[in-house]
Formats: structure tokens, C-alpha cells, sequence
């Protein structure tokens, strides 16, 4: 027989290519799913993957080992690369608004704008523990082996906590946009925006009973004495593995034996009115665990997955509603993860898929093979996998179900409350009614915000200074004759300040002053502010910027509008397409012969530096 080269060549990528390719499960429920399992698209990678996929804001994110970020769209059009020039922790994070947070192994923390363009950089004391976490308004929350870090999008810091042991679950977001994490030590945090962490109180030993009953008695022997009854054996605690947030902080807490125990949100050790509740046992250890609202799925380290939630047969509060096997098999919880959505619940590991709808129906599985890392999977079903061989497969079921129904609230943007100028609480700050003092109040403000400890006084303090910014106080209260508005400086000063905060909240704030004050020096505060906070995701600051701009409203201002140009450039660049397509718009309507030439000169300023 003649030897082909170029067919032994053939024959040798073909073995190579379905080495790769999902394994066929030949069980009736596997040959469904393998019949529609096709692969949507795949692309190479610059090498292997060494944590899931990120999925947000529309794109597809993997880090490599070689410390290169890559970025994909959900089409599979490779979009950009970023290298770090340094080894990359795995935890990626990323905001609604599409800005990827990355972490070298050095502890250098990178702000990655969605074009693939650096914004910012920051030195953390370790490498990050666990993945990052993103607030409500655009803050995100770091965690690495010795502390809690918060930043605001611009990458100013807003608090820092130290930890006293490791991570041993978590951190989970909650419901009020913080976050629950137990540590190695066997404590329960829960902390909230502001960086308030409360040590959550447990409940007692006793809840698992003193004794083991079933233990027959020891007793101590002695020829010619009488024999005497000891106390029973002590059971061993069992350990705390896990801490669930629910809703009303309500917490599920899983121990190592399988005992789960609900602990109301209004749980007081103390005076003991509301008791913790011990539900079902749930058969095993826990590996992996979610939730969402008041249910949680819990996966075992079998490999079963439990669905706990609504009222118990006892009619006292949630317990199992059903369990079922997953393909994970002996998956531990470094190996496989959990996904839940409008869609259903999703077991994910490197060796494949299994997704169950909330009522305990099967209606996703199959496997995969020589996977590097573990997958990822949106809410449109679609399954992201790095491969071995450094290609980023992605899959989906040829056959659709009927999207879930989303919730009515489901995309309303929650709030942290820091755009209220007038909470009743700012009666207790000393200088508000005392002008003479209102500028050493700026200062231990500046110093507090420069340090990054604004913590818990975030909300009193924005308050104060939109109270300040718009002279609220000094219009609404009467006056002495005579008596003349607050200071221009002071003004100016609280804009200044609530830019360096950061909270996009106060955005539609920020975006009036512009519009509607008549203080030149005000409206190009305000401006500036909208430019170093950085992110405008509801367009209100471009369409404020539209109306000085444009006619009728058209700005004659060159103060106003030169901070205008340097925010329009600020917010094009941190956001990246398609906010930056209306701002180069308006920038080149900047460039008009009807504008000084200051103005123009920074407007053509601002579209080089978005180039």
C-alpha cells in the first residue's frame, strides 16, 4: 500500500480535532442532548485558560496563562487584547457598564475599559482570594487573602477592611447590594457598601443537641468496685461550610454533615424571640452552593444537586423541594460551580453541563472533554469552554426553549441612596447651619475622601455637599437681611468633592447643575465632576451636554464649556463604544467656527486622545 503524506497528515488533525470535541453521553437523556449539541463558533486563544469565562455587558472575557486578557463578542468576533506583562490571578469582574477588573499575581490591580483600553491601575497589599464583586452604582469590592478593598469606578478608594482569617466561602452579593463570606475560621461577615462588616451571631451548639443518645454509656471497671455510670460521649460539631444570603438577611447555613439550618434576618441570640429553624438534612457535604430571592440550590460532593425553598411540609419555612444526580460526579467545590437564573439551575464543571428548571424538570446535559478551566454560560443557554488545545469553544442547544418570563423588577437599577440631598440624618452634621465653618468641614472631608476612608460616612457626606452645591439649606430657610448667598468657593468646593467620591447616583444630580445653574463656575464644577466620576450608563450627562451644545439651549460659556469638552473626552474614554460615538459628535460641534478658538482647541484635544 502506498504511503500519502498529506493523508497521514489529514487523518492525524482529524484524531487531534475530535480528541477535543464533547464527549457523546450514551444514555437516553445524554443522547438527546448530544443531537443538539453544536458548536455556535471557536476561536484561539494565546494560551490556556486559567479561569471561567466572564460574562457581561454583552462580551465574552478569558485571561490566559500568559498573562494576556482577551476579549470576544457573543457572535464570536475576537474584539480586543490586553497583555499585563505579568502573571494574571484568575478572578476576573466586571461592571454593568462593561469596565473588566483584572488582577496580576504581584497584586496589581487593572481597570480595563470595554474597548480593551487601561484606565486605571492600583497596588493592593496581596493578589486577589476570591472573584470581584460589582455594586449597584459602580463601586467593586475586592478581596484578597488579608483585606476588603472598596473602589468607586474611578478608581478612587472608598474604604479598606482588614480580615482576620482567610475566605472559606464566598463572598456572595445580597439583596441590599453588599456582600455575606465566611471565613476559614468559622466566621460569618456580612458587610455593605459603606464598609460597615457586622460579625453575623450564630446559633448555638446546643441547636445540634449536647449528646449522642445512641452511644451506649462507658463505664469505668475495677475488680471488687462498683461500677460507675459516665457521662455520655459528646457528638463532634459538625463544621460550617457554607452561608447563603436570602432575602430580609435571612441566612442558609450549611454544615459539613449536611444539616441546614435557616437563621431569620431578625435572629437575636439574646432574647431569643425568633429561633433558628434546623430544616431537612440535605444527605452529604456541601461542594458548591447559590442562591437567589429566598431559594438556593446546594450541590453535594456526590455530585447531587438539592433545590431548597418555598414552605415546608411542616408549614414552617423552606426545606428540600427536590434533588436529583448531576454529571459532576466527585466534583469538589474548586471544580465545579453553580449558575442560577430566569432560565433554571445550572451544574457546571470541566467535564460538562447539567441544567435542571426550578420545579426539579431536566432540561440541559451533556459532557465535555479536555477542558481547561471551568466553563461559563449566559442566560441565553449559551456554554463558553477553553479548551486544552487554547480555542474558546462556544455551544448551545439547536432547539430553544421559551425564554423564562423576566420579573418586573428584574432590570430596574437598585440604589444605594447616595443621591438623596436631603436625608433626615443630615440634621445630625455639626456645621451645617454654621457657613463659618463649613470650610474646615470641606478639608477633614478632602482628607477623609484622599485617604480612602469615606466608609460609612458615604451618604451623610454626599449629602451634605449636594446640599452645599446647590445652596439648598441657604434657600429654603430664611435669611437675615443683608445675608448673602453661600460662597462661590464652597460651591465649587462640594462638586469638586462629589466627583472624587464617585458615585455614579449622583450622576442625573450633576447633569441639572450643568443644565440649569447660573453660576459659570458651578455648571463647569458640576462638569467636571461627570468627567472624573467617569460613567454616564443611562446617557443623562451626554443628553445635559446635548442641550449646551445644541440649540435652543446653546452655552456661550467657554468656562462651561471647556469642562464640558474635558468630560465628554473623560467619559468616552472610560466607557469606550458606543458611548464615545455621541461624544465625538459633539466634540466635533465643538470644533465650529462659532466657538472660540479655546474651545475648539480642546474639543480637537479630546477626539486625538479617544483615537
Amino acid at each position: 500500500m502506498t504511503f500519502h503524506p498529506l493523508r497521514a497528515a489529514g487523518i492525524c488533525l482529524l484524531f487531534c480535532a475530535l480528541q477535543y470535541l464533547p464527549a457523546r453521553d450514551n444514555s437516553a437523556a445524554g443522547r438527546e442532548s448530544a443531537r443538539s449539541l453544536t458548536p455556535l463558533w471557536r476561536q484561539a486563544m494565546d494560551g490556556t485558560m486559567i479561569g471561567p469565562p466572564l460574562i457581561e455587558a454583552g462580551l465574552i472575557t478569558v485571561v490566559s496563562d500568559g498573562g494576556t486578557l482577551r476579549s470576544y463578542s457573543t457572535l464570536g468576533n475576537h474584539l480586543w487584547t490586553f497583555s499585563a506583562y505579568g502573571r494574571l490571578s484568575p478572578y476576573l469582574g466586571r461592571s454593568p457598564d462593561g469596565t473588566t477588573y483584572i488582577c496580576r499575581n504581584t497584586g496589581i490591580l487593572i481597570a480595563i475599559n470595554r474597548a480593551g483600553r487601561e484606565l486605571w491601575r492600583r497596588k493592593l497589599e496581596e493578589p486577589l482570594a476570591a472573584p470581584v464583586i460589582s455594586g449597584w452604582d459602580g463601586r467593586v469590592f475586592l478581596f484578597t487573602a488579608k483585606h476588603i478593598y472598596c473602589f468607586n469606578a474611578a478608581g478612587y478608594p472608598l474604604w479598606t477592611k482588614s480580615l482576620e482569617s482567610p475566605i472559606g466561602f464566598g463572598p456572595v452579593m445580597d439583596s441590599g447590594g453588599g456582600f455575606t463570606m465566611l471565613l476559614e475560621n468559622g466566621t460569618v461577615l456580612e458587610g455593605n457598601a459603606f464598609g460597615k462588616i457586622a460579625v453575623r451571631e450564630l446559633p448555638p451548639e446546643s441547636i445540634f443537641g449536647e449528646e449522642d443518645e445512641s452511644s451506649p454509656p462507658r463505664r469505668a471497671g475495677g475488680s471488687g468496685r462498683r461500677r460507675q455510670r459516665e457521662s455520655p460521649a459528646r457528638k463532634p460539631l459538625p463544621a460550617l461550610k457554607m452561608a447563603l444570603p436570602l432575602e430580609g438577611r435571612a441566612l442558609l447555613l450549611l454544615y459539613s454533615e449536611g444539616s441546614a439550618v435557616l437563621l431569620p434576618g431578625s435572629w437575636d441570640a439574646a432574647s431569643g424571640a425568633v429561633r433558628a429553624e434546623i430544616l431537612s438534612n440535605i444527605g452529604g457535604t456541601p461542594a458548591a452552593g447559590i442562591s437567589r430571592g429566598n431559594r438556593a440550590a446546594v450541590m453535594l460532593a456526590g455530585g447531587r444537586l438539592v433545590f431548597i425553598g418555598g414552605e415546608s411540609d411542616r408549614g414552617r419555612g423552606p426545606d428540600i423541594l427536590w434533588s436529583a444526580e448531576t454529571h459532576a460526579g466527585n466534583a469538589g467545590s474548586a471544580e465545579a460551580k453553580l449558575v442560577y437564573h430566569e432560565q433554571g439551575i445550572y451544574v457546571l464543571s470541566k467535564t460538562g453541563i447539567t441544567g435542571f428548571s426550578e420545579s426539579g424538570e431536566r432540561i440541559l446535559s451533556f459532557n465535555l472533554r479536555n477542558i481547561a478551566a471551568l466553563p461559563a454560560l449566559d442566560e441565553d443557554e449559551t456554554l463558553y469552554a477553553g479548551g486544552n488545545d487554547w480555542i474558546l469553544y462556544a455551544f448551545r442547544p439547536e432547539e430553544k426553549r421559551r425564554p423564562a418570563q423576566r420579573s418586573a423588577g428584574a432590570r430596574t437599577r437598585k440604589s444605594y441612596g447616595t443621591a438623596d440631598p436631603r436625608l433626615p440624618s443630615l440634621e445630625q452634621y455639626p456645621y451645617v447651619f454654621d457657613e463659618a465653618d463649613i470650610g474646615q468641614d470641606l478639608k477633614e472631608i478632602n482628607r477623609r475622601a484622599r485617604a480612602g476612608a469615606t466608609g460609612e460616612q458615604e451618604r451623610l457626606t454626599t449629602a451634605y455637599l449636594m446640599e452645599i452645591a446647590t445652596n439648598l439649606r441657604r434657600n429654603t430657610l430664611p435669611r437675615e437681611p443683608g445675608s448673602a448667598p453661600l460662597a462661590l468657593y464652597y460651591r465649587v468646593e462640594a462638586l469638586r468633592l462629589l466627583g472624587h467620591i464617585g458615585s455614579r447616583e449622583t450622576i442625573p444630580f450633576l447633569a441639572q447643575i450643568c443644565s440649569a445653574d447660573p453660576e459659570p463656575a458651578v455648571r463647569a464644577a458640576a462638569a467636571s465632576a461627570i468627567g472624573r466620576i467617569g460613567v454616564d450608563p443611562e446617557g443623562t450627562a451626554l443628553r445635559a451636554f446635548t442641550g449646551l451644545i445644541y440649540p435652543p439651549g446653546r452655552s456661550q460659556d467657554d468656562q462651561t464649556l471647556l469642562a464640558v469638552a474635558s468630560a465628554i473626552g473623560a467619559l468616552c474614554r472610560f466607557s469606550g463604544p458606543p458611548l464615545s460615538d455621541t461624544g465625538a459628535r459633539l466634540l466635533v460641534a465643538l470644533q465650529s467656527d462659532q466657538r472660540s478658538l479655546a474651545v475648539q482647541r480642546r474639543a480637537r484635544q479630546e477626539l486625538s486622545a479617544m483615537q
